[in-house]
């Protein structure tokens, strides 16, 4: 619908005005969230690098490799990557500030590479589990070195509660 749709340059105006309004309010932090690369395009993902680059401060916040047929998808719509994350890596988007949710299906060279950069992964596993994802290796994410946390995904969980995902 259009009420739902934009264009890069009303994304990146509605994106640098929010980060005016919010960023450093109190406890408040700024995330760049590319919902993931399927909805995606080029030039979308090369806005979200710039506004990323132009302000030190922001976090990055996408989801990666929850599910077989999203990456079958990805290698689909971006048939010159190497992998997932390198879609992201080639916009800019993977560095200390970035944060990939889900990574279920990332194996030990993609978590090698996430840890080199100092990005992290927010998993969940009831998210994971009701859709049927599969399960994220905690013990390959670690023993790769790879930042990791517990997250809540309401549109694939069921709480927003730290306590009840754990």
């Amino acid at each position: 619908p259009a009420g739902l749709t934009d264009t890069v340059e009303s994304g990146r105006a509605d994106t640098e005005a929010l980060i005016r309004a919010w960023r450093g309010r109190g406890r408040l932090g700024y995330a760049v969230t590319p919902r993931f690369a399927v909805t995606s395009s080029d030039a979308q993902l090369a806005m979200a690098g710039e506004v990323l680059a132009a302000h030190p401060d922001v976090l990055l916040q996408t989801h990666m490799s929850e599910n077989t047929a999203e990456i079958a998808r990805v290698a689909e719509l971006f048939p010159g990557a190497r992998d997932y994350l390198d879609v992201y890596d080639r916009f800019g988007l993977v560095g200390p500030r970035s944060v990939f949710a889900h990574c279920v299906h990332c194996d030990a060279g993609v978590m090698g590479r996430i840890a080199k950069a100092g990005a992290s992964i927010a998993f969940c596993p009831s998210s994971n589990l009701l859709l049927g994802s599969g399960l994220f290796s905690l013990k390959r994410a670690c023993a790769s070195g790879v930042n990791t946390a517990l997250g809540t995904d309401v549109g694939g969980g069921g709480s927003f509660s730290q306590l009840h995902m754990m």
